[in-house]
């Protein structure tokens, strides 16, 4: 019995250790940190090309604290709408394998630690409070996101703490913002909107619907329909597409008038990567909205669409850094995106903030 017990026991050791990383993964929501930490850096890169591995790691730092203050406070305070969701139901928080008043201890750590970081990178005391602004922002957000009367103006609340997490970036370089931070941080702005007000909602709408959530699908006037699929409607069609029109008119802008100063052949390539982007973009939305009859299609053909659109992000900046910073940047955005389709294949895991 002794020997059985001790063959056992490192199964027990590995199911345990297993369950921990799984715990960790969902908690965190590991999958879209990869948009939380390019934010800060890419910010950086406008203005700054060539980063060092102090303050690379300084701003993966901050991009962690504040990516687990926005997603875990969320995920507290939605709790009673997760936990009639489906897709939600391994999650610790729904589990009840982690109290509330644990992860919201946790997320409020985040916040001193996040200003740590600045400190120790030099920041000034712009950085500091467009740091703060961020955390306010987030904090707008996940309180009245899917309360508020009208869910697209929230929307934009969340998209402007991510456009000011660029500039942030931007800051701690202790240079001035130039008209590719503007860019970037219009453009991220949008994308925010996109993934959140769009994708996200669209996801979520089954048990947002029957919860009584406003969000910004509801609002416009898409509905659930019988076997989990959903019904589209054209406000929401309209609106995601012209989202997606926003984006590719900043990028083109932006090339257009070479803000990124490239060379004729840098220039050439993100062009042509642009216009590729473009098609593609648009026509895995449309894909995404056709199959709104099957749940899990529309979910693959939306997961599809965002990890193109961040991929289009580096490819967008890849002339205008360091080997480095592109190595740093190239493993935040392949990491959780390839551990997402190891651990789902392709059930869509970008779950929204």
């Amino acid at each position: 019995m002794k020997e059985e017990c001790q063959r056992i026991s490192p199964k027990a050791h590995l199911a345990t250790a297993q369950r921990f990383l799984s715990d960790a993964y969902l908690f965190i929501r590991f999958p879209v940190l990869n948009f939380s930490i390019m934010l800060p850096l890419l910010g950086a890169i406008t203005v700054s090309p060539a980063l060092d591995h102090t303050q690379i790691l300084g701003l993966i730092g901050v991009a962690v604290n504040v990516h687990c203050f926005a997603y875990v406070m969320n995920d507290i305070i939605d709790l009673q709408v997760d936990r009639s969701e489906p897709l939600r139901q391994e999650y610790p928080l729904v589990r009840g394998a982690i109290q509330p008043a644990y992860a919201f201890a946790f997320s409020l750590v985040q916040i001193p630690v996040a200003f740590l970081f600045t400190a120790s990178l030099g920041g000034a005391a712009a950085s500091f409070s467009i740091l703060f602004g961020v955390f306010i922002c987030a904090a707008v957000y996940n309180l009245r996101g899917k309360r508020g009367l009208y869910p697209p103006l929230f929307d934009a609340v969340l998209g402007l703490a991510c456009s000011a997490f660029v500039l942030y970036g931007a800051l701690m370089m202790h240079r001035t913002p130039t008209a590719l931070t503007g860019a970037l941080s219009a453009l991220v702005f949008v994308l925010a909107v996109m993934i959140n007000g769009v994708h996200g909602a669209v996801r979520d709408l089954g048990n947002d619907f029957a919860m009584g959530a406003r969000t910004t699908a509801v609002f416009l006037g898409s509905s659930p329909v019988d076997g989990g699929g959903v019904k589209i409607s054209r406000s929401l069609l309209i609106y995601a597409f012209l989202l997606q029109a926003a984006i590719i008119t900043i990028c083109l802008i932006a090339l257009i008038y070479n803000l990124f100063e490239y060379g004729a052949l840098a220039w050439l390539i993100t062009m042509s990567t642009a216009v590729i982007y473009a098609m593609l973009s648009l026509w895995l939305l449309w894909l995404s909205f056709q199959s709104a009859h099957d749940k899990w299609n529309m979910i693959m053909f939306g997961m599809l669409h965002l990890v193109l659109s961040l991929g289009f992000l580096l490819a967008f900046f890849a002339f205008h850094m360091t080997w480095g910073v592109l190595l740093a940047l190239l493993t935040a955005y392949l990491v959780p995106v390839l551990t997402m389709w190891a651990r789902y294949g392709l059930k869509w895991d970008l779950a929204r903030s």
